[in-house]
């Protein structure tokens, strides 16, 4: 959120979960907060929509988009919002671990080690979801 000169500023997860209910539809299934320290906001969302995706500590900009290209990718194959997930870590892990300017470009952003259980998105869940059930697209099929 922005204030407004332009600055951002926070918002609590309350007030946003507020927010984004507020509409009449109640289809809102999974927030994506992408954005540094974010995971205490995520659990808090979490406990009124399906599911939400923080961070735990700092996130590199070519983290977050090579990220998240991967996990819309599988989402819009139709895969389930766990294994969209999974898939977008082991590969983010697999770039880490495999390609060391990567690596050390994103440590040169977080000014800090990359840490997977600090630095990567992860994802929260509202008892009772199975995210390994939940899909939010339907895969298309030929002709449509």
């Amino acid at each position: 959120m922005h204030d407004s000169a332009g600055r951002l500023t926070p918002i609590s997860a309350d007030r946003l979960a507020k927010a984004l209910l507020h509409s009449k539809e109640r289809n809102l299934r999974m927030v994506i907060l992408d954005t540094c320290d974010s995971i205490q906001q995520a659990r808090r969302l979490a406990g009124k929509i399906d599911c939400a995706i923080g961070v735990a500590g700092g996130i590199a900009e070519r983290t977050a988009i090579s990220f998240f290209a991967m996990f819309f990718n599988a989402l819009a194959s139709g895969r389930s919002v766990h294994h969209s997930h999974a898939v977008a870590y082991e590969l983010e892990l697999s770039k880490m671990d495999g390609d060391s300017n990567y690596r050390r470009s994103v440590e040169s952003q977080l000014e800090e080690p990359f840490r997977a259980e600090l630095h990567l998105p992860r994802l929260v869940c509202r008892r009772g979801i199975d995210l390994k059930t939940m899909v939010l697209l339907a895969p298309r099929t030929e002709g449509t």
